[in-house]
């Protein structure tokens, strides 16, 4: 079989099937096991991941590990040899935790890749299957539909009103028509990729109709495989907490830079010799860079992305991730995330009568069966004999149809002969169908819609004109049941003599009825509703439902229901750009809108500086998607639109979005609390070492001791705070803007705080001791000890930057326990053990000089704890601000 250097554009459908062994019913299961070892998967070329050594060798590149490294030759030439070790300790712990953390997030993208692929309808054997998309191979048999990501390079057979998108290819945006005819005579002509109009590939998307073809290329084989093999890599996404993370960085460096040149310049005056002034200088440097905190913010980011994971959310980005936490609107989606996604036809109406799905059988009305099912996409799944295929609504007909005993096979015999699709601008779908020489239009759709395109209805046993009163009582019929919440599709159909594709046009269809659709709502979805509006966001429901339906839906579930607050798509075409921004900022449920709508609403949020999630599902809502802060596909949605967003609910549940929410403001509060001990502890250090330079009295810490605190002692309980699982009160309070500042006015007062208690009580102590003349080692051993402990006493202080201490559970962190525990440990194995005694020059302490650092760590906590009582009084009066408002919302 050759497929290579084949233009199948240029040849007959049928000479296609022949070239590729294949039929119009596909080729056999074992078969298309052959080819998959022949050909392989239907994967695209991957990026080259960097090897081992290049990431390790990676992290290398940083300014902060070219000055130790020089700090550590330089010591090295002098025999300085206990600082040569420590500093290269240290430069080596950096290293190595960088380059597993990066190890472990390609890793992790390998094992995420898994959960982003996608499905194709196959037909193999005349069965249709559904399959993934990189099991397809050649000669396979595709069936395409709106929404669909082209799955391979396919040579279409049948088309049905087919366009496809194909901006990824040639670069145009408007949909392409297709057809099924030849390109060139000449079969080795080579034509442009945008003229290839009887082909889809690999990549684009349908946008609307129907087809069916044969996949003619996989993998790199294909089109956007030939493209992929050439691009050159990218460079991975920089994304704006990263962005702020290295401009904060900049300025911290820019300081420390010019602290340690005053120390220098100030030790010189003093007398110290260059090197040792050099070291201590360095040693503060590193001391003030919080070393661990790119690391720390990777690893929130990644635990933080595996939680939302177990939540049934995916999230594809890490910028989504950041975002998450500052999300102040949620527009979502009724059908399938409020509600359960499990259409349920609950009742047929006709004039005068209804019938009852689970209680009745179709015989007295199969004519309303007949032309619903005339005008349905929904298959039976003949692999299993059970398993419904179509879309919700859709299979819903289907089920209620055989849950009547109409039989399947009776559609069967009309031929279809042409399709017009559902889309959200006519809100109908319609089908010409033949059974021997009648020909048949029949229409299925909104109520409103359906019933404005007849002249009669069916009374049960005659035609009857539609008369403006009979109309009424129709739209009274169709109010009665949206005011309950029930979803309503209408049916209706005309006779005519030919197959005339026009023929649907006028309005001259007979109205049959319509059914009764129950979508039942998620367990508790009312309390998540009031969840969210206490964490001051807004959910906004869109849906495509009739207004009542809407507003009884957000009257269930807790969502404000005035007249102010519900708009349809009608309302909203008529409003001004200046109108709609000023009107959605009071507007909770939007009704009968389509996908562009909800572009507009998008855009107007963001107008007024809202942070904006938006889910979606369909092809036609990527764009809203994209525009919005955080896109979020459910999984049941279109490939295209999973490729589009930044998260994909694999549960469909409202819930999910609310606890990706939640762990995005702890993703973003668990790296402040690392920024607030790490700046803390480093802040002190250095003012110390400063301070006594300045007063012209000895060193009160070494180069090596400050290196052993920062990269021994405070590293784990560091690494600890990064699994907090957040204040209880998280989503209580106000969201977090995303331009916010890393470091903000309370952090800061902490920072300073702690620093400036901690040198005070320190260098007094430091001051008292030196004038009794106690031996230096002995004093920088209490110094040392008592940086080292209050720094692991007042981490719980960190677990919460505002409520006090007494008001948070300090042991449910396990981790941190251990980190605490093991630091307590390094404090004190070079305090007593000789060999590290003699290296860092130190000294076995006593109880009386341990009971100082204690109750100096105790003092300490304390005056936090106080400086919290503050921020905790003020921002309580803001969540209760924000409830009174909230309340008032709802």
């Amino acid at each position: 079989m050759k497929i290579q250097n084949v233009h199948w554009y240029n040849y007959q459908a049928s000479e296609c099937i022949k070239l590729l062994e294949s039929s119009e019913i596909g080729i056999p299961e074992k078969e298309a096991l052959r080819r998959l070892k022949t050909f392989g998967f239907n994967r695209l070329p991957q990026k080259r991941r960097a090897s081992t050594w290049l990431v390790f060798f990676r992290q290398f590149k940083s300014i902060l590990v070219y000055i130790l490294l020089g700090a550590a030759v330089i010591s090295l030439v002098l025999n300085e040899y206990v600082d040569f070790a420590i500093i290269m300790a240290a430069i080596l712990i950096n290293v190595i935790v960088g380059f597993l953390q990066e190890n472990k997030a390609e890793n992790q993208l390998e094992h995420l890749r898994e959960f982003i692929s996608f499905n194709a309808k196959v037909i193999r054997d005349g069965v249709l299957h559904i399959v993934k998309a990189e099991e397809l191979v050649p000669g396979d048999i595709v069936e395409l539909e709106p929404g669909d990501q082209v799955p391979a390079d396919i040579r279409l057979l049948e088309v049905n009103n087919l366009s496809s998108a194909e901006a990824v290819l040639t670069g145009e945006s408007e949909p392409v028509m297709k057809h099924t005819r030849t390109i060139s005579t000449d079969k080795t002509k080579k034509i442009l990729v945008s003229e290839r109009k009887n082909m889809v590939l690999k990549g684009t998307l349908i946008t609307d109709g129907r087809g069916r073809g044969i996949v003619v290329a996989t993998g790199r084989m294909t089109e956007l495989g030939k493209i992929a093999e050439m691009l050159e890599q990218t460079e991975d996404e920089v994304t704006p907490l990263q962005q702020r993370l290295k401009a904060f960085s900049r300025v911290l460096g820019f300081s420390i830079i010019g602290a340690a040149f005053l120390i220098v310049a100030v030790g010189l005056l003093r007398g110290f010799s260059f090197w040792d002034i050099f070291l201590v200088a360095m040693a503060a440097a590193v001391s003030a860079v919080p070393e661990g905190l790119l690391v720390a913010v990777t690893v929130v980011l990644a635990i933080g992305m595996q939680r939302i994971l177990k939540k049934q959310a995916l999230v594809r980005k890490l910028v989504a991730a950041e975002t998450l936490g500052s999300t102040s609107v949620i527009c979502v989606d009724k059908t399938g995330t409020i509600t359960q996604g499990q259409m349920q036809a609950k009742e047929i109406v006709f004039w005068h009568s209804r019938v009852l799905i689970d209680e009745d059988d179709y015989h007295d009305f199969s004519d309303f069966i007949n032309t619903s099912l005339l005008v349905n996409n929904a298959t039976i799944d003949h692999f299993d004999g059970h398993e419904l295929i179509g879309s919700p609504t859709e299979k819903a007909l289907l089920s209620g149809s055989l849950k009547l005993g109409f039989d399947p096979g009776k559609v069967d015999l009309a031929k279809r002969l042409f399709e017009i699709p559902f889309n959200s601008r006519d809100k109908r779908m319609l089908t010409l169908s033949q059974h021997n020489d009648q020909y048949t239009w029949a229409m299925k759709g909104a109520p409103e819609v359906v019933l404005s395109e007849c002249n009669s209805y069916f009374t049960g046993k005659k035609k009857q004109e539609l008369t403006p009163s009979i109309r009424l009582m129709w739209q009274k019929l169709f109010d009665s049941y949206s005011e309950r919440g029930y979803r309503i599709l209408a049916v209706a159909k005309k006779d005519i003599l030919s197959s005339d594709k026009d023929g649907y046009m006028g309005d001259d269809y007979l109205f049959l009825g319509f059914w009764v659709i129950h979508d039942p709502l998620r367990s508790g979805i009312a309390d998540t509703i009031n969840l969210v509006k206490q964490a001051g966001i807004r959910t906004i429901m869109i849906t495509g439902d009739h207004r009542l339906t809407a507003t009884e839906i957000a009257r269930q579930i807790g969502l404000p229901v005035t007249k102010d607050s519900i708009m349809d798509g009608y309302e909203l075409l008529t409003l001004s750009l200046e109108q709609l921004r000023a009107r959605v900022k009071h507007v909770s449920v939007f009704a009968r809108v389509s996908p562009a709508d909800k572009l507009k609403i998008v855009e107007a949020l963001q107008f007024n500086n809202e942070v904006v999630a938006m889910t979606g599902d369909g092809v036609n809502d990527a764009p809203a998607l994209k525009a919005a802060d955080i896109g979020i596909a459910v999984g049941t949605g279109t490939d295209v639109t999973k490729q589009s967003a930044d998260m994909i609910l694999l549960d469909n549940n409202f819930q999910t979005i609310v606890m990706a929410i939640e762990q995005g403001r702890i993703i973003f509060s668990n790296i402040k609390k690392v920024i607030v001990y790490l700046l803390a502890d480093s802040f002190s250090e250095m003012i110390l070492v400063i301070g006594s330079l300045f007063l012209g009295l000895p060193l009160p810490i070494t180069a090596a001791q400050i290196l052993w605190i920062n990269l021994i002692t405070d590293g784990f309980p560091a690494a600890a705070l990064t699994v907090e699982s957040g204040e209880k009160n998280i989503m209580e309070q106000i969201p977090v803007k995303r331009e916010g500042k890393l470091l903000d006015r309370e952090m800061k007062t902490l920072i300073f705080v702690i620093g400036i208690f901690s040198d005070l009580v320190l260098f007094s102590v430091y001051y008292w001791f030196l004038h009794q003349g106690v031996e230096m080692e002995y004093l920088r051993t209490i110094m040392f000890a008592g940086l080292g402990l209050n720094s692991l006493m007042y981490v719980f202080s960190c677990k919460s930057l505002i409520q006090p201490l007494w008001k948070i559970n300090i042991f449910d962190n396990i981790y941190l326990i251990w980190a605490v525990i093991g630091g307590i440990i390094l404090q004190l194995v070079p305090i007593y053990v000789p060999i590290l005694q003699q290296s860092l020059g130190l000294r076995a302490l006593g109880l009386r000089e341990w009971a100082i650092v204690v109750g100096l760590g105790v003092m300490q906590v304390a005056l936090i704890e106080i400086t919290k009582i503050i921020f905790y009084s003020k921002h309580h009066k803001n969540y209760e601000s924000i409830a009174q408002e909230n309340q008032l919302a709802g």
